[in-house]
C-alpha cells in the first residue's frame, strides 16, 4: 500500500474555484489576469520509443511563463516502473523547484496532445492541489490564443517566492495499487469497477504491449478506450456525450471506479473524465499494466477475435 508522509499541516487558504479542465481562450483569461495569482505547468507525455525530448520542446517554444514539469522525474526512482508517484518529501522537493505550493492554482499543457498534462493534473490532486488540464494542448493554444514564448525562461525573472516544504497532503484514496486490486481479483465486489482506458486491441491481448510484457486485460475490468472521450483536436466531448460512452460500456459512475491503463497515464484521461460528468468515488491504478502484466503470478484475461 501506499505509505502516507506527514509533515506541516496542509495550507488551507482560500482559493477561486477552478475548472477541471478548461479551452485555451478561457485558461488565457484566467492566466493574464496578475490578481489570479495562476501558475501554468508544461507537462508532456510521448509513448515508449519516442525520440523527442520533452525539456528541449519546452525550452523551444511554450505558453508564456509555464514552469516544466516532467512525470518521469517527478516520479518515484526507487522502482523501474514508468513514472509512478513519488514520495511526499520527493513531490515537495520537486515543486520547490519550480515554486508551485499546495495552495497555488494551476493550469497543465501537454505540449502535443492532453496526456501529460491529465497525468500531472492527477499527481497534484494526489497531493492536493488545485488545477485544471488546458484541453486541446499547445497545439490549440497556439491556433486559438497565438502568444508563445522561447528562450529563456520569464517566471523565473525576479522571482522570491516562498519554499514549498509542507503545503501538500497525500490523498491515498485517489490511489490504488497491486495489493487493492489481486485483492478484488481474487474476490470480486459487484460495486467496484475496474476501467482500462488502453485501445481494444490492446485490451484484448490481439496488440503486442509497447514495452514488451503480456498481453491481455486484469480479469474482471472493462474497457473504455480514452479516445473515445476526446475530439480530434484533443479537447473533450459534451460531458452527455461522455456519461453516453461510459454508459454505453456498463460503466455505472454512481459506483465506486478504478481506472488503469498501459503505465497511468491514460488512465489519468479517465480518471479527469469522469470527475467532470460528477462521478465521485474514482481512483486510479498506478502501477497499471506495467506493474500487472511483468508478474506472472498475476492472472490475465484475453478475448479471442
Amino acid at each position: 500500500m501506499y505509505q502516507i508522509f506527514s509533515k506541516a499541516c496542509f495550507c488551507t487558504a482560500k482559493r477561486a474555484k477552478l475548472p477541471l479542465s478548461m479551452k485555451p481562450k478561457e485558461a488565457a483569461t484566467l492566466i493574464e489576469n496578475p490578481d489570479n495569482h495562476v501558475k501554468v505547468i508544461s507537462s508532456t507525455f510521448y509513448m515508449p520509443g519516442d525520440p523527442r525530448k520533452k525539456d528541449q520542446v519546452y525550452k523551444d517554444k511554450r505558453v508564456p511563463k509555464a514552469r516544466f514539469m516532467d512525470i518521469d522525474e517527478v516520479a518515484d526512482k526507487k522502482t523501474e516502473l514508468p513514472h509512478m508517484l513519488p514520495s511526499l518529501e520527493e513531490f515537495e522537493q520537486h515543486m520547490d523547484k519550480i515554486r508551485v505550493k499546495g495552495n497555488d492554482k494551476l493550469v497543465i499543457y501537454d505540449d502535443e496532445s492532453i496526456l501529460g498534462a491529465a497525468r500531472a493534473w492527477w499527481t497534484f490532486q494526489v497531493f492536493g492541489v488545485k488545477a485544471s488540464v488546458m484541453e486541446g494542448g499547445f497545439p490549440k493554444w497556439q491556433k486559438d490564443v497565438g502568444k508563445t514564448e522561447e528562450g529563456e525562461v520569464s517566471w523565473k525573472k525576479g522571482s522570491h517566492e516562498s519554499h514549498s516544504a509542507g503545503t501538500f497532503k497525500f490523498h491515498k484514496e485517489l490511489v490504488k495499487d497491486m495489493k487493492d486490486i489481486r485483492a478484488w481479483v481474487e474476490n470480486p465486489w459487484k460495486d467496484f469497477q475496474l476501467v482500462d482506458a488502453r485501445a481494444p486491441a490492446r485490451f484484448k491481448g490481439t496488440e503486442p504491449d509497447p514495452r514488451g510484457l503480456r498481453t491481455g486485460h486484469i480479469p474482471g475490468s472493462k474497457n473504455v478506450w480514452f479516445k473515445l472521450l476526446l475530439n480530434d483536436d484533443n479537447t473533450f466531448k459534451s460531458d452527455e456525450e461522455i456519461k453516453a460512452i461510459f454508459h454505453k460500456n456498463g460503466i455505472d459512475i454512481t459506483k465506486p471506479i478504478t481506472t488503469t491503463c498501459g503505465s497511468g497515464v491514460t488512465a489519468s484521461v479517465l480518471f479527469l473524465a469522469l470527475k467532470k460528468i460528477g462521478a465521485h468515488d474514482v481512483s486510479l491504478y498506478d502501477g497499471s499494466w506495467s506493474e500487472w502484466g511483468r508478474y506472472a503470478e498475476n492472472p490475465v484475461a484475453t478475448i479471442t477475435p
